[in-house]
């Protein structure tokens, strides 16, 4: 099964860290990437992943390189949601082109499978994004702010969806600092 071996694979590069260095970790983020996107419903598991990794006391271990590393890569998969909305609309617009009624059907078949596909990879990546926020801020609220101004900015359906989805997983941390900032200000002018 695909998901256990991949489990087994970041599980054998992470109790090898001894020597670490930035292909490893370039590895280990590749690996957490393969396994979110091609299985539905693992985000919490591979944000645990991530945060076992950042937490960990015991190896010769760059946490801030591992950390660029998965936020770069967060940044490439939440830029191929608005490129694939325009791969997207160009196959629409070839799909309008065919004139074989069978092959237009046929055509239109594999773009519905294949939205399908990436919608459940994109709600996985952003529940992901989510939950990396909400672990000890591995994603910062300036990059939280940036997703969902850039979800609303597009207010089309799926956007305003994905909005929701990241706003649903990450509502109370935002409460909570906001209630904590507050405290703060509060105490200041005590």
């Amino acid at each position: 099964m695909m998901s256990d071996n991949m489990d087994n694979r970041i599980e054998e590069l992470f109790t090898d860290m001894v020597v670490y260095c930035t292909e490893k970790a370039k590895s280990i983020v590749d690996l957490i990437f393969e396994g979110l996107l091609s299985q539905p419903n693992t985000s919490e598991k591979y944000a645990a992943v991530c945060k076992k990794i950042l937490l960990h006391k015991g190896f010769t271990f760059d946490t801030d390189a591992f950390r660029k590393l998965l936020i770069n890569k967060c940044q490439r998969e939440y830029e191929k949601i608005s490129e694939y909305k325009n791969v997207y609309g160009e196959k629409l617009k070839k799909l309008q082109e065919y004139t074989d009624l069978g092959m237009k059907n046929e055509f239109q078949l594999c773009l519905e499978k294949e939205e399908e596909m990436m919608h459940k990879e994109f709600v996985n990546f952003i529940h992901f994004l989510g939950l990396l926020f909400q672990q000890n801020n591995i994603l910062t609220f300036k990059i939280m702010d940036h997703c969902i101004r850039g979800f609303i900015s597009e207010a089309e359906e799926k956007n305003l969806e994905f909005c929701c989805i990241l706003l649903n997983t990450i509502g109370q941390t935002l409460e909570l600092k906001k209630l904590n900032f507050l405290r703060t200000l509060i105490l200041c002018k005590s």
